[in-house]
């Protein structure tokens, strides 16, 4: 009974903030018209990024190598203190 209602409202919630018209969606404050400019700028910041890693392989390989050192420690410190208590 009780998903039953939460799901009434999810619906009611969409429902009433639902735009009508030509305007577009709009949902949470997206408005999914004005999103292909960001698509642009997200594919520029991604064609940016590939080209400097392709540049930059030694950093690359450098910053993924310490990345997962971290992450084994962090992980072998966590074992270590679980086994601790």
């Amino acid at each position: 009974m009780h998903k039953k209602i939460i799901a009434n409202k999810k619906k009611k919630w969409y429902n009433k903030n639902k735009k009508k018209g030509g305007e577009g969606v709009k949902l949470r404050g997206v408005d999914f018209k004005a999103m292909n400019a960001s698509n642009q700028a997200r594919e520029a910041r991604n064609a940016y990024a590939r080209a400097w890693r392709a540049k930059n392989r030694d950093k690359v390989k450098q910053y993924n190598e310490t990345y997962w050192q971290k992450k084994a420690a962090a992980q072998n410190g966590e074992t270590a203190a679980a086994e601790g208590r």
